[in-house]
């Protein structure tokens, strides 16, 4: 007998009782995920992760750098890392 698993619904409001919420709380597999109850509905919210993100945040950091690369602007930037600042200077 094989054991099925329901994918869970995130980013959007479900109905759900007070019970079947405790319960997706307990079982999730991301730690960082972030779950609200409200008026017999809950909505469970992932974090941005994978390669689409890291690819997204790659062009937002890259192109300002560029630019300021080609005009000669002084740049100083932070990126918040795992559970640390990692910190990138462009002079």
């Amino acid at each position: 007998m094989s054991n099925l698993q329901t994918k869970l619904l995130t980013d959007t409001w479900i109905t759900a009782t007070w019970n079947e919420y405790m319960q997706v709380i307990e079982n999730l597999a991301c730690q960082k995920a972030k779950g609200y109850y409200y008026n017999n509905r809950m909505r469970i919210e992932m974090p941005p992760i994978g390669n689409d993100h890291a690819s997204d945040h790659t062009i937002v950091i890259v192109a300002p750098s560029i630019y300021a690369a080609i005009k000669g602007i002084p740049m100083n930037g932070k990126e918040r890392g795992l559970n640390k600042i990692q910190k990138w200077v462009m002079q």
